[in-house]
């Protein structure tokens, strides 16, 4: 047993330790799906950076309900502004945010700079659950058919950005987690 320990300590200093501690992950590091490679040869992303930086950079899921994976991709243009790349698995390109598409805004946030410190793929039946809440969630609560993607700030504020059938939408300024006075305020109506 210790011999297998020494072993394996020898192997981590020499070989695996570089790649747990201190590491930098470069573009050449960095595993981009096959489909997305494919997306971003269409000019109408030629100009967009990937931004690789955020684990995950990318999302998968079904956001549009037809069956085909979709690939969710946080990109910036040469001046700095970002947005999100959405590559669709019928071959559509959809871009989201003034900054990447000429002016076309599309959320509310200020100068349309709704990256978020975190993201994930969040499915019908989490977004069924979170239209229950009676309160810090938007009102009335959008339908939403499909996965959609949920976007992460300080604080548990969050936004999910969401396909309508015909295009994707915004909703945001609510929180994820039920804040206290909230809680309170429900507990006071239920017993009345």
């Amino acid at each position: 047993m210790y011999k297998i320990a020494k072993i394996t300590i020898l192997f981590l200093l020499c070989c695996g330790l570089p790649y747990c501690v201190g590491a930098e992950i470069t573009d050449d590091d960095v595993f981009i799906p096959e489909f997305i490679l494919q997306c971003f040869k269409n000019p109408k992303v030629a100009n967009l950076e990937i931004l690789s930086d955020k684990n995950p950079f990318y999302l998968r899921g079904d956001f549009d309900g037809d069956k085909k994976p979709d690939y969710a991709l946080q990109v910036k243009v040469k001046s700095g502004d970002s947005g999100i790349c959405i590559c669709a698995g019928n071959g559509s390109i959809y871009l989201l945010g003034s900054g990447i598409t000429g002016g076309d805004k599309f959320s509310d946030m200020d100068r349309d700079n709704f990256l978020a410190l975190n993201w994930k793929v969040s499915t019908k039946q989490e977004m069924d659950e979170l239209a229950t809440w009676k309160c810090n969630v938007p009102d009335p609560f959008p339908k939403i058919e499909n996965e959609s993607i949920e976007l992460f700030w300080r604080e548990g504020e969050s936004a999910i950005i969401y396909w309508d059938g015909k295009q994707y939408k915004w909703t945001g300024g609510f929180t994820l987690e039920p804040r206290e006075d909230c809680i309170k305020a429900i507990q006071n109506s239920e017993n009345k």
